[in-house]
């Protein structure tokens, strides 16, 4: 599954996990990634991966738009918030 995401900045999804791993691919803007206790500030050309059933964010750090692919390793999406 694969999501293509736009966010204005301040947006980002909540904490939440997946029972698979999901890779983030940032193609513009700034973001701000969490991925269990670890924060990481990615941009343009990062690649960032979190393994399953780990508590996961991220949010546009600005000020520009921030567009990101998220790829999950699955064909269905299962999201569990937090």
């Amino acid at each position: 599954s694969v999501i293509l995401v736009d966010n204005e900045p301040g947006q980002g999804p909540v904490l939440h996990v997946h029972p698979y791993p999901e890779t983030w691919i940032v193609r513009s803007g700034r973001a701000l990634m969490r991925a269990g206790d670890e924060e990481i500030e990615a941009g343009p050309g990062d690649i960032v991966i979190v393994e399953r059933d780990t508590p996961h964010a991220f949010r546009n750090l600005g000020p520009e738009r921030l567009e990101l692919v998220c790829i999950h390793a699955a064909g269905r999406m299962v999201t569990t918030w937090l």
